[in-house]
C-alpha cells in the first residue's frame, strides 16, 4: 500500500467510526468501510499523514513480556528491602 493509500484508508476509518448517524459503529465495521471506499477520501489524505502512519506502524516494537517481568522482579526486591 502506498502513502496516500494509507492515509486515505485512515480517514475512511475514522470518519466511519465518527459519523452522527446514532449507531455506535465497530472498529471491525469501519476497517470493512474503510477498505471498500477509501477511494473516496482520497482528496482529503496527504502523503504527509501516511508517512506518518507508516512510519509509526514501523518503528513500533514488537510485544514483549521481558521488561514487564523485569519490572516485577524489581518490585519484588524493593518490597524484600522496606520488610528488612
Amino acid at each position: 500500500m502506498d502513502k496516500m493509500q494509507v492515509a486515505a484508508r485512515f480517514i475512511a476509518f475514522t470518519a466511519f467510526l465518527n459519523s452522527d448517524d446514532g449507531n455506535p459503529a465497530s472498529p471491525g465495521e469501519a476497517g470493512l468501510f474503510a477498505r471498500d471506499n477509501w477511494t473516496a477520501y482520497l482528496p482529503y489524505a496527504t502523503e504527509d499523514l501516511g508517512t506518518f502512519l507508516t512510519d509509526r506502524t514501523v518503528l513500533r516494537p514488537p510485544p514483549c513480556s521481558r521488561p514487564i517481568k523485569r519490572r516485577q522482579e524489581q518490585a519484588l526486591h524493593q518490597d524484600l528491602a522496606l520488610a528488612r
